[in-house]
């Protein structure tokens, strides 16, 4: 019975963090639906009344806004520079770094007061982004970056982008090369995981501890979060007799690793006292009967 609720456990808890995940993209979907639908990226104005009005920060726990990247030649910064101070943006900066032949800057972001510190980056010029961001492009899926630090995150905790290519409506984007050369930009969303998976516990009534690993093919597991460290709960030996469980969640082409293990409470919660109270029982029996003799002899 208490493997069967371990197990019930489980299944719940790996549903959740599968469903927190999954929503940056039916929020990146919903987004990709509107410029296909225009056949351009929105104007600025646009986006941000689309952002705004989605209401993603009371919808989607553990996003940090919603943006667009744009491809941009090396040698055509300036101009682009100077075309989005022109359209509404004076205060427009690229903040990028190396000499890569293109710049991937994010051009668009919103909410800006999460996210000021993310606009204009050239999301190209860090390896483990310009990795995420090029795979999206190249195979035209939603792909996770590896974990990162996000730039409008100050307490440096777990983060990720989660890419989404966008083309030009009507273009071949069969191959690779079609694909890149089709390309309209790219949209992405910052997650932060401590935000992402808070509460989850809760859903299991403090009985089960859970961390979550990125699988790093270079370090080997990357802890992600563990529900005792990040929600203030103090570690407790386990003992031999506590449950454990992996499981493997594959989001954005990454595979995630999701940890459970039974708390002290929940063994106690579910230990089996049914050979105590047959004890009892067969106790208080005996003694009615012998009791019971005592009477009828004394009579």
């Amino acid at each position: 019975t208490a493997q069967l609720r371990f197990e019930r456990y489980n299944s719940k808890l790996d549903d959740l963090v599968r469903a927190r995940f999954g929503n940056a993209l039916v929020g990146l979907k919903g987004l990709y639906s509107t410029f296909i639908a225009q056949g351009r990226p929105l104007t600025r104005e646009g986006f941000r009344t689309w952002v705004t009005e989605r209401g993603i920060q009371d919808d989607f726990p553990g996003w940090r806004g919603l943006g667009f990247i744009e491809r941009v030649p090396r040698e055509a910064l300036t101009a682009f520079i100077a075309r989005e101070r022109a359209d509404g943006a004076p205060d427009f900066e690229v903040h990028t770094s190396g000499q890569a032949a293109d710049l991937l800057v994010i051009k668009l972001v919103e909410p800006m007061a999460y996210n000021r510190a993310a606009w204009g980056y050239d999301v190209g010029s860090e390896p483990a982004r310009r990795k995420a961001a090029q795979q999206a492009i190249d195979s035209g899926r939603p792909t996770l970056t590896s974990r990162l630090t996000l730039l409008q995150d100050g307490q440096q905790r777990a983060g990720f982008l989660h890419f989404l290519p966008v083309y030009q409506p009507g273009m071949p984007t069969d191959t690779a090369a079609q694909r890149q050369a089709a390309l309209m930009g790219l949209l992405y969303t910052p997650l932060i995981v401590d935000e992402l998976v808070a509460g989850i516990a809760d859903m299991a009534d403090q009985l089960i501890d859970f961390k979550l690993f990125d699988h790093d093919p270079v370090h080997g597991p990357v802890l992600l979060y563990d529900v005792g460290r990040n929600e203030g709960e103090v570690a407790t030996l386990r003992g031999p007799t506590a449950r454990r469980q992996v499981q493997t969640i594959e989001v954005g082409g990454r595979h995630l690793t999701l940890q459970t293990q039974t708390t002290p409470a929940f063994d106690a919660d579910t230990r089996d006292l049914t050979p105590l109270w047959f004890a009892m029982a067969g106790t208080l029996l005996s003694t009615l009967i012998a009791a019971t003799i005592w009477l009828l002899a004394a009579g």
